[in-house]
């Protein structure tokens, strides 16, 4: 048996020579996608540069504009596809001339995409966050799976097919995992020139970690698929001579490798374990970060159906037993429930307004009943309540105030006493009292101090502001609340978020309440930063204060101030 036979017959033999035939791979179709792929890492087509320019602009826009159709539209052009296969081919088979072209092509275009995008960056008329954006900044394990999925797909399309790169679906899916992250890194990059260095340092960061294990991946799927095609056959040594002698590039490249003492080298390197730890090193090392990233992402997960569990819970705690009174007529309502928890410690804070104010023993009750339900120590719990009256009602008989008083009498009374009383008292800076008011529920008083302040009042001015009241009004069984009326108010929205955060909604209720009908009270509404993002945020504040404070469009404005840093909002109450 001659030679070449015997070629042949060692290609035909074995299960990978066996799974080559199942999918019409034979020798003259490894040929053909060899040569293929092989023209597809030229650095020499001026068409796959402007491929390259054109899908690098329309991710960078994509991205900005947070289009998913725009983002579609740079997959679908897939410049990087021929460069990435043909790098995971020239593993499997052996040849450092074409990994050498392919691993100079990826550096130089992905280059040339990151530069071409800090340049449309640096010309964009708004640069924020977008949610395209921030999803390509927390790479995880998943994503990883992604790649490797995405290359074998590419190679096993082109080994089928020996009729060009640019007709076959590995382009979507190469594309989708390589061009858009790289046009994050360029975002980053132009965002830390132009705008924010932090922040772009860190967009750089998060794209580039994607990029990267998307590329190790890839290179490496591809490459035990062109394996277990086998594409590293005998013969195919001959026709990889063959096409290094007609390419210009491929016999630089060749004369470079001869010239200096590297063949040594590849030799020891090239066998076929070493060429398989090549690209498996890279995602070897890349998965710790990537698995700290969806550990992270899982814990952030858990804790936010934690919060949710607590105030279900808590809220549904409240219906069940403070909602309605003995005989079914409604006596409470919640306004807003906010949660913040700790292995130790859990604190509530509850908005209601209720027609019977909760006595101590009731507050005690529904602590017990939270900590029963969430398996903790009622100790551990913080109830921070505040109860706004829904109602006021005429004030019974009582020991130390004159029968015929009414409860606007009181009010009234109430208002001139408090006056000097307040102006004795440290209130925290640029403090103003805004107004008094007095209810009864189930046979007790209680007096609602509503106050403005950028801070809330501190614990001894309360305690001594309370004790006084109790004094002045001859009412020493009223509950004294104080309602803290926070202006200036900041709110702090999450990065590329339009949403109002949960702690945000209480604070922003008692300002429309306190604006509310005083026509000469004023929301205003500051902002900084790009125009688009935070029109979206003033639109969902005035909607808040609109819908829950019951303001007119009239009262509520915005204007701009360089003082607020990116991402804050500051709302300021003017009431004179």
């Amino acid at each position: 048996m001659s030679e070449p036979e015997k070629i042949v017959d060692s290609d035909d033999e074995g299960i990978r020579g066996r799974i080559a035939r199942a999918l019409g791979v034979d020798g003259a179709s490894r040929d053909g996608v060899y040569r293929h792929v092989a023209h597809a890492s030229t650095l020499r087509d001026p068409t796959y540069w402007l491929e390259i320019l054109m899908s690098a602009g329309i991710a960078i826009l994509g991205l900005s504009l947070d289009s998913p159709a725009v983002i579609i539209g740079a997959m679908l052009i897939s410049p990087l596809m021929g460069p990435i296969l043909a790098a995971g081919l020239a593993l499997a088979a052996g040849d450092f001339v074409l990994l050498s072209r392919t691993a100079v092509n990826i550096l130089l275009s992905s280059v040339v995409a990151v530069l071409f995008a800090m340049l449309f960056v640096a010309f964009l008329p708004f640069r924020e966050m977008t949610g395209e954006i921030a999803a390509r900044l927390r790479p995880t394990t998943l994503d990883l799976v992604v790649a490797l999925l995405s290359g074998a797909v590419g190679a096993l399309a082109i080994s089928k097919s020996a009729r060009g790169v640019a007709t076959s679906i590995p382009g979507v899916a190469i594309a989708v995992a390589l061009m858009p992250p790289l046009g994050v890194v360029g975002y980053g990059a132009g965002l830390a020139v132009t705008v924010d260095p932090r922040q772009g340092a860190e967009i750089f960061r998060g794209g580039g970690l994607l990029f990267l294990t998307n590329l190790a991946a890839i290179i490496f799927s591809a490459m035990l698929v062109f394996l277990l095609l086998h594409f590293d056959a005998p013969e195919m040594r001959g026709k990889i001579r063959e096409g290094r002698e007609s390419d210009p590039e491929s016999r630089f490249i060749h004369f470079l490798i001869l010239r200096y003492p590297i063949p040594d080298w590849l030799d020891r390197v090239g066998t076929g374990p070493v060429r398989l730890a090549i690209p498996l090193i890279f995602v070897v090392v890349l998965f710790a970060p990537l698995s700290k990233s969806l550990d992270k992402i899982k814990s952030e997960l858990a804790e936010r159906k934690q919060v949710t569990l607590i105030q279900q819970k808590a809220t549904s705690l409240w219906q069940e037993n403070f909602a309605k009174t003995l005989d079914g007529k409604p006596r409470s309502s919640i306004l807003s429930l906010s949660s913040a928890h700790s292995t130790k410690r859990l604190e509530l804070r509850l908005r209601v307004v209720t027609t019977a104010p909760l006595t101590l023993s009731e507050r005690a009750m529904y602590t017990r009943l939270v900590a029963a339900a969430m398996d903790r120590d009622p100790s551990t719990i913080d109830l921070d309540l505040i109860q706004i009256p829904a109602a006021e009602a005429t004030m019974p008989p009582l020991t130390t105030v004159e029968k015929s008083t009414s409860v606007a009498e009181l009010v009234s009374k109430l208002e001139s006493r408090l006056e000097p009383l307040l102006a004795q008292t440290k209130f925290p800076a640029r403090a103003k009292v805004l107004g008094t008011a007095l209810s009864l529920g189930g046979g007790e008083p209680v007096i609602e101090l509503r106050y403005m302040a950028d801070t809330a009042l501190p614990a001894e001015a309360s305690e001594l502001i309370e004790e006084n009241v109790r004094r002045l009004t001859g009412l020493t069984t009223a509950s004294v609340h104080f309602v803290h009326v926070p202006s200036p108010f900041r709110i702090r929205f999450a990065e590329g978020s339009s949403t109002l955060p949960v702690e945000a909604a209480a604070s922003l209720d008692a300002i429309g309440q306190a604006a509310a009908g005083k026509e000469s009270a004023h929301v205003t509404v500051k902002f900084s930063g790009a125009a688009r993002l935070s029109e979206r945020r003033v639109a969902t504040i005035r909607n808040a204060l609109l819908e829950q404070g019951g303001l007119d469009e009239k009262q509520v404005s915005a204007e701009t101030d360089e003082a607020i840093a990116a991402g804050e909002m500051m709302v300021v109450l003017l009431v004179p």
